[in-house]
């Protein structure tokens, strides 16, 4: 058999395994499935859970951006952080979904960007840090002006795969899912990333860089302590 070069739409015809996560009984794992839609020049990707039978299914499919799939401790539950376009802008929120099947649902309804998040042990909140959207008229396009510009006021103020860096800052944030509130817990010009939970559910431990001059000192992380109620 001859073989065949790769070509540059062979990379329309994968398919690739992301982000896995094991339910707390560890009878199922819960992933995402991502691909490249070559007509939207983007990416896709659908949240799946296998049982230790080998037994696939596709909990979410379809044109989506899913990302982060989180079981809940209790195991009834499935979050994760759906991307998707509304009103001409990308608006970014935690879903979850019932871990027996069922329809998805978001927690929250908020301008801005999530980072890494996890579940508190009653399963009843979320730990987060969150990226608040600002409105900044530099950004937003107006008929007949200028093209639009931004005001880069530090030395880092790219990153590849993100582009311009917003100046707003990620902090720590705490959600109740049976309403979607979300409460602010840490605070400063630096950001807060990374949370964890102890097992007892008291306490929120982060990471953050502290330092006057942090673009100079951009490795100086250190790990601190909130308590849950801020």
């Amino acid at each position: 058999m001859k073989r065949k070069s790769v070509e540059i739409n062979d990379l329309y015809k994968l398919k690739f395994l992301r982000e896995i996560t094991l339910s707390p009984d560890g009878e199922r794992v819960a992933y995402t499935v991502e691909w490249l839609d070559k007509g939207k020049n983007r990416y896709y990707s659908n949240l799946y859970v296998v049982t230790k039978d080998r037994k696939n299914h596709r909990f979410i499919g379809g044109n989506k951006d899913i990302k982060r799939p989180r079981w809940s401790p209790d195991g009834r539950y499935i979050s994760f952080i759906l991307t998707e376009k509304k009103q001409n802008e990308m608006k970014q929120n935690i879903w979850v979904i019932p871990a027996d099947g069922g329809e998805a649902y978001p927690v929250t309804d908020v301008k801005g960007t999530f980072g890494n998040y996890v579940w508190s042990p009653d399963s009843k909140k979320i730990i987060c840090d969150f990226t608040v959207k600002k409105e900044d008229r530099e950004r937003v396009p107006e008929r007949g002006k200028p093209p639009l510009y931004y005001h880069i006021k530090e030395a880092w103020y790219k990153l590849d795969g993100r582009g311009i860096l917003p100046e707003e800052k990620p902090h720590i944030w705490k959600i109740t899912v049976a309403t979607g509130k979300m409460q602010q817990l840490t605070f400063g010009e630096n950001g807060d990333q990374e949370p964890a939970i102890s097992s007892d559910g008291k306490k929120i431990v982060f990471i953050s860089n502290r330092q006057k001059d942090r673009v100079e000192k951009m490795l100086y992380l250190d790990i601190f302590v909130v308590d849950i109620d801020g």
